[in-house]
């Protein structure tokens, strides 16, 4: 009977350890993991809306949000956002000049210490803007370590628009119009500060309608945007090479699709191979119109320069090579470009159909630089009901998309995309 009894007991304890592997074993698969896809709201009590605008990941893997919040005062705050690599928010911060003043960031810069600047323009009760900076530390917490203001002539009627650290010292400011919400008037241009903040020279002009994209080349600013009447009918993308030192534009090239009425630069970039990537946005004229049948509607053109005198394009193959663009839309511009170490490009394309509501979607590519090659992307990534404001790059050759849900509404969505274009 004992015999039994131990043979019974030794069975169930092998059935046991049995069963108990078996759930360990269960345990260790990997579990699923939702998205990388975040809608940022709710963050704090008196936040009304939020709009991002730029972002960098940090040595630590911890990713930095960056641009305004609308409080439910109705007033504008700076804004920074800490998240970890996951997308999961850590820590919220936003940041005030003047009681009762509007702080309109629009770009953000990073140091070799990874302390961020964050520019634009500040509006005070009388509706009189100055341009201001921010310097935010990101270690520890995010802390405002100052702010400061410039009034005209350094910022008159426009806004920051791009803030490059070219040296450890000093960083360059680019400013430009608001999307062209005022007078083209020979205000956007540039100027030098230190890292505390305080002018160290320049102030010049240039007659700039705006500023799309800036790269650090050799302590060289390459930037884009479009200059008045140069186009068909007033506009055309222009690449500029500005040396803050000597505060110079030592070189700029014009660009303009023949075929179009207005064109401006999208964004630029920095290729693999050291050449300037860029993307034109052309408002195509069909058949010798001289209205465009879809005035939003812009399609875009690749073009790879060299870095140098004149800023000549490689080649003839490198020039004005239509990208890929659907037909179907009201609407279509291309909104951010970055080049990829892999010797590819990324870029996104919104498309906008106003006719029907909520009926719109972006579209993301990779392409070889060698646009022979074709793309880099079996298929590119469709987001429907979304529109796409910047592209920023990842350690491990991933992406972040800073979205939202229109041009029109608040910027406050962060997805993830890995190298293969799967969003994570």
């Amino acid at each position: 009977m004992q015999r039994i009894y131990f043979f019974l007991f030794q069975k169930r304890l092998l059935w046991g350890v049995f069963s108990l592997l078996w759930v360990i074993g269960c345990r260790l698969e990997p579990l699923p993991t939702a998205p990388f896809d975040y809608t940022l709201t709710h963050l704090d009590s008196s936040f009304d809306k939020i709009y991002l605008y730029d972002a960098v990941q940090l040595r630590n893997k911890d990713i930095i949000a960056t641009g305004k919040v609308l409080l439910k005062t109705g007033e504008f705050d700076a804004l920074a956002i800490r998240l970890n690599r996951f997308g999961q928010v850590k820590e919220v911060a936003h940041f005030n000049s003047e009681s009762t003043w509007d702080d309109e960031i629009a770009c953000m810069a990073v140091d070799s210490l990874e302390n961020i600047y964050l520019a634009g323009r500040v509006r005070d009760p009388h509706l009189i803007f100055r341009g201001i900076v921010f310097r935010i530390s990101t270690q520890d917490s995010l802390r405002k370590m100052w702010h400061r203001m410039y009034p005209p002539p350094l910022s008159p009627r426009s806004t920051f628009s791009k803030i490059v650290s070219f040296n450890p010292e000093e960083l360059t400011v680019l400013r430009g119009t608001l999307s062209g919400q005022e007078p083209p008037d020979s205000s956007a241009g540039f100027f030098r500060i230190d890292s505390m903040g305080w002018l160290r020279g320049c102030g010049q002009y240039f007659n700039y309608y705006d500023v799309k994209g800036a790269v650090l080349l050799k302590q060289q600013v390459i930037f884009g945007g479009v200059s008045y009447g140069l186009g068909t009918s007033g506009g055309a993308g222009t690449i500029s090479r500005l040396d803050p030192l000597s505060c110079t534009i030592q070189h700029r090239a014009h660009f303009t699709e023949v075929h179009s009425q207005f064109n401006y630069m999208a964004d630029i970039a920095r290729g693999s191979d050291g050449h300037i990537l860029a993307i034109l946005n052309a408002n195509h004229l069909e058949n010798n119109q001289t209205v465009p049948t879809k005035p939003y509607y812009f399609r875009p053109y690749f073009i790879k320069a060299l870095p140098k005198l004149g800023l000549p394009v490689v080649n003839d193959q490198t020039a004005y090579i239509a990208l890929p663009s659907d037909t179907a839309m009201g609407r279509h511009s291309v909104s951010s470009l970055i080049g990829t170490q892999d010797g590819g490009f990324i870029y996104a394309s919104n498309y906008t159909n106003h006719e029907v509501p909520n009926d719109f979607y972006a579209k993301i590519y990779k392409c070889s630089t060698n646009l022979g090659a074709g793309a880099m992307w079996q298929t590119p990534l469709k987001l429907p009901q979304t529109n796409v404001y910047k592209i920023v790059p990842l350690a491990d050759n991933g992406v972040l998309l800073l979205a939202g849900r229109s041009f029109e509404v608040e910027i406050n969505r962060i997805i993830r995309i890995n190298s293969q274009g799967v969003m994570e």
